[in-house]
């Protein structure tokens, strides 16, 4: 299959598996959000994105596609983990993010 039709299904599959995990473990607990995370995430995640084209863009060739990817993952995710960590004071909710990006990075390395 080609790689930019199995990584939106990746990318459903972890989203999906986050809220339903986030469900399953912190229940109907709402994890109030300071207006510096809602901040954060606005401005840092579509950085990152923009930043990951231009990257894709310029210097990746056509074998590197699956490092590429792992290597957005990762970002990403750590930058959710981050968020969550700084953000949420008092919730164990960076864990699952964590859990979820190291899931994903396996996702990746195995369908790419």
């Amino acid at each position: 299959m080609d790689n930019f039709i199995i990584l939106p299904l990746i990318v459903i599959i972890l989203s999906l598996s986050h809220l339903l995990l986030r469900k399953i473990f912190f229940g109907n607990e709402k994890a109030e959000r300071e207006y510096g995370a809602v901040k954060a995430d606005l401005i840092g995640k579509p950085l990152l994105f923009l930043m990951m084209i231009i990257i894709y863009s310029l210097f990746i060739e056509e074998n590197m596609t699956e490092w590429f990817f792992i290597a957005v993952v990762i970002t990403i995710m750590g930058f959710q983990t981050f968020i969550d960590w700084k953000y949420l004071k008092g919730s164990k909710q960076y864990i699952l993010s964590l859990a979820v990006g190291i899931l994903s990075v396996g996702l990746v390395g195995v369908f790419m």
